[in-house]
């Protein structure tokens, strides 16, 4: 799991790469990855890379700054919030078009307040999905083809 980028070894310890924690010693981050991340356990097993923590807080600073310049630090639990949800979906689903994305996050008990706290103005809760989006594969977390969003491997 090293090897494949999800653990970072400091020591005798562990990081987990996927949420940016100090896990233990091995044992421990067997626990952990079984517990917290059986579906990165999945990927790793099938090939594909996982988004680092860093490279995701990236992709939440850029996005919070463009959301809310004045003040990021407002926004930025909420598009972190969403960043996972849309990696969440597309980890269950494999694909989803944007519209349908944006739909199921709307419609979603628990995603919904975040959506409808970033569409201010003009802009609809798809179009705030469709910027998120964008983000995430300009720094090649997903990739997006004819409006179809997946995970890009």
């Amino acid at each position: 799991m090293v090897d494949r980028g999800l653990f970072e070894r400091i020591g005798k310890s562990y990081r987990c790469r996927a949420c940016d924690n100090d896990i233990g010693d091995a044992i421990d981050a067997l626990a952990h990855v079984m517990a917290h991340h059986y579906d990165v356990v999945n990927k790793l097993l099938s090939g594909r890379s996982i988004p680092s923590a860093r490279g995701i807080n990236e992709i939440v600073d850029e996005l919070a700054n463009l959301f809310s310049s004045g003040n990021p630090d407002a926004v930025r639990h909420t598009v972190k919030a969403l960043v996972r949800a849309i990696l969440d979906v597309l980890n269950t689903r494999g694909s989803i078009s944007m519209l349908m994305l944006a739909r199921e996050l709307n419609e979603n008990d628990d995603y919904r307040p975040l959506v409808d706290s970033l569409t201010t103005g003009g802009m609809r809760a798809e179009r705030v999905v469709a910027v998120i989006i964008e983000a995430m594969a300009r720094h090649g977390i997903v990739r997006v083809s004819g409006g179809v969003v997946k995970l890009n491997e």
